[in-house]
């Protein structure tokens, strides 16, 4: 989770990754959408949201989803989601530095 910090997601902004659930094989594409720092992001926090777009899966309104990212800026962290739309998600993230 340590190269998951707001520079290397800002730096995707555009760029392609991949995404699926933790224990399965298949893994469908994405497009980094947006990301942005939440309020408290600054000296004593990082904070922020990314958005995915996706045409290859459909996600239901009413579900949270927990996904496996792949990208070799970010790595592979393992992140909980909820839909914005039925083809995007939004990834809440926050730590203490």
């Amino acid at each position: 989770m340590e190269r998951y910090t707001f520079e290397n997601a800002k730096s995707l902004l555009g760029e392609e990754l991949q995404f699926r659930l933790p224990d399965a094989k298949d893994s469908w594409d994405a497009t980094v959408i947006t990301v942005d720092p939440s309020p408290i992001h600054g000296d004593e926090w990082e904070a922020f949201s990314m958005v995915i777009e996706t045409d290859q899966v459909r996600f239901h309104p009413n579900d949270h989803y927990r996904f496996e990212l792949q990208h070799e800026v970010i790595g592979k962290p393992q992140l909980s989601c909820s839909p914005k739309s039925p083809n995007t998600v939004e990834f809440v993230f926050s730590r203490k530095k």
